[in-house]
């Protein structure tokens, strides 16, 4: 093999050798009406007459035959031929034809057609091949490609492994996937679509989740994350025992296993040293508020007048809520006389100052304060929005509040 080298007698690859030796026989040849321009695909193909090659019609459109077809005379012609002969229509003008009119999609005609862009009116609603920019390849009608129908796999239409599964685009999703529980698989399905699916968490927890609330709303663990209860884990049952020793069993209708600390939901207690009953959100009680007995809780301003109140025999309601009147939970006034369309708040020093109740820090304190201050205004704001009388009853006015009540109740 080195001596032929040396000696000239190969000068090139096989493959350029039998490039040269087919072009020799086809192109620049005429055969009936086309002229042979190039070849248009290349295959190592044992007969020469199985390449296809790229013609010019004497009509002046372009067609891609077979050199078998060529040799044999089976094809002469675009088609304008077989036309005339029949008495049919006119061949189609080249300046009539797709490849003309649309020269930027002519890029991605696929290979795999028989005939060319030109042999088709841009009207046409033929089905051909084609290939994107990322070499997927699909089957859709010339003139619904015009219209901008392009690659069903680049607009996610159709689904391709390896391409745009929830496996491909969405990997750390798909770690997830319960193994057993759903019958398909991550690489089988759209990473965006509202299907309800089987998770196994890194927690260990198994739950069902839509597709899209993955990977478009990243929601992750609704156990962990308080969205849902699991008993045995976030139940108010498990978190919070101490709790569950004031449930009233007898007028809740659910159980503290089937809810969790965080719920706006209110329920009824029932206080183990005084028995006093009430109803407050759970969240209420289980939040850094951690409100509790409403009885026993009172300050003695709130004493004041809870007693002028029953001494008078008013109809009143302690810590009445309203379900518009809200920050992250509901905001309950102390006193609501819903027959003089009054709300009644004391407020203490906490609510003006910082406190250091119970030996809190002094950053706690300020921290207390501004959040009291910001719920004082919300009260304030949804009470004249709704147009009921607030009455503020301020510590400082603690021996005079039998007085400050008479005067506001009289008239």
């Amino acid at each position: 093999m080195s001596s032929d080298l040396v000696n000239g007698k190969i000068t090139s690859c096989r493959k350029c050798i039998y490039l040269e030796k087919i072009n020799d026989e086809f192109v620049n040849r005429r055969f009936g009406r086309l002229i042979v321009v190039k070849l248009y695909d290349f295959k190592q193909y044992k007969s020469n007459n199985k390449h296809r090659w790229y013609c010019e019609c004497e009509c002046g459109n372009t067609t891609i035959v077979s050199g078998e077809n060529l040799k044999s005379g089976t094809t002469q012609s675009c088609g304008c031929l077989r036309l005339e002969k029949c008495g049919g229509q006119q061949p189609l003008k080249k300046q009539d034809s797709f490849g003309y009119q649309y020269p930027y999609l002519i890029k991605f005609w696929s290979s795999k057609n028989v005939k060319s862009p030109f042999d088709y009116k841009p009207s046409s609603n033929k089905k051909v091949w084609w290939t994107c920019e990322l070499k997927h390849k699909w089957f859709a009608m010339i003139n619904n490609v015009i219209r901008g129908k392009w690659c069903p796999y680049c607009k996610n239409k159709k689904l391709l492994v390896g391409f745009n599964s929830l496996q491909d685009r969405y990997p750390n999703i798909a770690e997830i996937w319960h193994p057993v529980k759903n019958n398909i698989t991550p690489n089988q399905i759209f990473p965006h679509i509202n299907k309800r699916v089987w998770w196994l968490d890194r927690c260990g927890h198994e739950y069902i989740m839509s597709i899209s609330n993955k990977t478009d709303n990243n929601y992750c663990c609704p156990y962990c994350s308080g969205k849902r209860v699991l008993e045995g884990f976030n139940d108010l049952q498990t978190t919070h025992p101490e709790l569950v020793e004031e449930w009233d069993w007898e007028k809740n209708k659910i159980k503290p296993t089937e809810i969790s600390k965080g719920t706006n939901k209110r329920v009824w207690w029932k206080c183990k040293e005084c028995q006093h009953e009430w109803k407050t959100s759970i969240c209420n009680r289980a939040g850094s508020k951690q409100s509790g007995c409403l009885k026993c809780n009172q300050s003695k301003g709130e004493k004041v007048i809870n007693n002028f109140l029953n001494n008078l025999s008013i109809d009143f309601t302690p810590e009445k809520p309203f379900k518009t009147c809200k920050d992250k939970c509901c905001l309950p006034f102390d006193f609501w006389l819903p027959n003089f369309n009054l709300l009644i708040e004391y407020q203490g020093e906490q609510h003006y100052k910082p406190v250091r109740f119970g030996g809190i820090s002094k950053k706690k304190a300020f921290q207390n304060l501004k959040k009291n201050q910001h719920h004082d205004q919300i009260k304030k704001d949804w009470s004249e929005q709704n147009n009921i009388n607030l009455l503020i009853i301020s510590y400082w006015d603690k021996k005079n509040i039998e007085e400050i009540l008479k005067k506001n109740l009289s008239g």
